[in-house]
């Protein structure tokens, strides 16, 4: 988590950057990512990220984003929805094995959540 201090600066920051004329929109999500690793807001950034490339069925670019997120915002509120998503960019990328780890990894972690439930029915697909 960021303390205080560090999250005003961050603030601060991106109000400046507002300021000069500049957006989130204008200058994209990876930029701000550069600009605002440690931003509250960069976790979601990173999950928009994934999220795009997923739709564009960039699956491979997708897994890396999402695994990205994974690993460097541990305390994120999209961690659980990134795992499961990471799940089925390996099975879009015919690797089952890879796929069941992430969801059982879903169920085990976050047992009490829709991701979990899903999770459980991709398990069972795969088991077919």
């Amino acid at each position: 988590m960021t303390s205080l201090g560090s999250r005003k600066a961050s603030t601060t920051s991106v109000t400046r950057f507002r300021i000069s004329g500049r957006s989130l929109r204008k200058i994209g999500k990876r930029t701000f990512l550069v600009l605002f690793p440690q931003n509250e807001l960069a976790d979601y950034c990173q999950y928009y990220i994934a999220e795009i490339a997923y739709q564009q069925s960039d699956f491979e670019r997708a897994a890396t984003e999402y695994t990205l997120l994974i690993d460097r915002y541990l305390r994120s509120k999209k961690i659980v929805n990134a795992q499961y998503k990471l799940g089925l960019c390996y099975l879009k990328m015919n690797e089952p094995t890879r796929a069941s780890a992430c969801f059982n990894q879903v169920i085990q972690q976050y047992p009490n959540t829709e991701e979990a439930l899903l999770s459980h029915s991709r398990l069972q697909e795969l088991a077919e």
